[in-house]
C-alpha cells in the first residue's frame, strides 16, 4: 500500500513540476507555443485523473483480495477444527490398544500358570489319594486282599517254613 502511495506522490509531483515549469515558460512564450502549452498541461491532467482512477481502482482491488485471504485463512482454520482425528491417529491408537490388551492377557496367564501349577498339582495329589484310600477301603471290605494278607502273615510268623498245604482254608468249610 506504501509504494501505490510513493508512485502515487513521485506522479503527482512530477506532473506539478511540469505545471509549473510550462506556467513560467508560458509567460515567456509566444501564444503558439501558449497553445501547445495548454495542449500539454490539458493532456497531464487528463493523465493524472487517469492515474487516479486506476490508483483508487488498485486500492478497491487490493481490499477485496484482501478480504477474500481473510475468508479463505477462517476456512482453512475451521476445516482444520472440523477435521477431528485422522486414519493415522486412529491406527495407532488402536495398535496401542492392542497392545495393552495382549500384555494384560500375558500377565494374567503367568500369574494363573505360576499359582495354578501349584494348586492344580495340590490338588491332583489329594485327589489321587482319596480315590486310593477309598478304593484300598472297599478292598478290604469285599475281601479281594484276603490271599494277599494270610500270605504276607504266614511269611512273616512262619518264615516260609510252612506251605501253602499245611493250613488248607477248606477245613474250615467242611467241619
Amino acid at each position: 500500500m506504501l509504494d501505490y502511495k510513493k508512485h502515487f506522490s513521485l506522479k503527482l509531483m512530477f506532473t506539478f513540476l511540469i505545471f509549473l515549469s510550462s506556467t513560467a515558460h508560458a509567460n515567456s512564450v509566444s501564444p503558439n507555443t501558449q497553445i501547445s502549452e495548454e495542449l500539454k498541461y490539458g493532456n497531464l491532467v487528463s493523465a493524472q485523473e487517469e492515474l487516479l482512477a486506476e490508483n483508487i481502482t488498485l486500492k478497491e482491488d487490493l481490499i477485496t483480495l484482501s478480504n477474500e485471504l481473510i475468508t479463505i485463512k477462517n476456512q482453512i482454520n475451521e476445516s482444520k477444527e472440523n477435521e477431528g482425528i485422522e486414519f493415522e491417529v486412529w491406527v495407532g491408537l488402536l495398535l496401542a490398544c492392542v497392545t495393552l490388551i495382549v500384555t494384560g492377557l500375558g500377565v494374567v496367564i503367568a500369574l494363573s500358570a505360576f499359582f495354578g501349577y501349584s494348586n492344580i498339582k495340590h490338588t491332583a495329589t489329594d485327589a489321587a489319594v482319596k480315590k486310593s484310600e477309598s478304593l484300598v477301603e472297599q478292598a478290604i471290605q469285599t475281601g479281594h486282599f484276603n490271599k494277599l494278607i494270610y500270605s504276607a502273615v504266614e511269611r512273616a510268623v512262619y518264615r516260609d517254613i510252612l506251605s501253602e498245604n499245611d493250613f488248607p482254608e477248606d477245613e474250615e468249610v467242611s467241619a
